[in-house]
């Protein structure tokens, strides 16, 4: 699997990254009480697939997900500063393949969040 793995990366990249961006978008705070105003396009994704229970073109079932953002955060004076961030997914991410649109989508987007693991 992992050699025909590398070839769907990014299709199980994409709805991932979307779900993040979207989710730090939507008033997300950081581990300083500040709130993240933009991404930056270059997140970096760290996460396991749970081998046993996927199938590539079927379902990719993800069990630990790390993520590095760079993010602009407010400050309370409407001042903006960069931050760099790692979250972590609360659960496993489940990713069955839509063959109409040929795309992953997660499947379970109701039960993530998203927490600021950054010191």
């Amino acid at each position: 699997m992992n050699a025909l793995l590398e070839k769907e990366k990014e299709l199980i990249n994409k709805p991932i990254i979307d779900f993040i961006v979207k989710y730090l978008l939507n008033g997300f705070k950081n581990g300083k009480d500040r709130v993240v105003k933009e991404v930056n396009n270059n997140l970096l994704l760290d996460f396991e697939i749970d081998e046993d229970k996927s199938e590539i073109k079927d379902i990719i079932i993800i069990n630990k997900v790390t993520i590095t953002a760079k993010v602009w955060v407010e400050f309370p004076t409407d001042a903006l500063t960069n931050d760099t961030i790692i979250l972590k997914v609360n659960t496993s991410i489940i990713l069955p393949y839509n063959f109409e649109n040929k795309e992953y989508v997660i499947a379970n987007l109701d039960e993530l969040k998203l927490t600021d693991m950054s010191t």
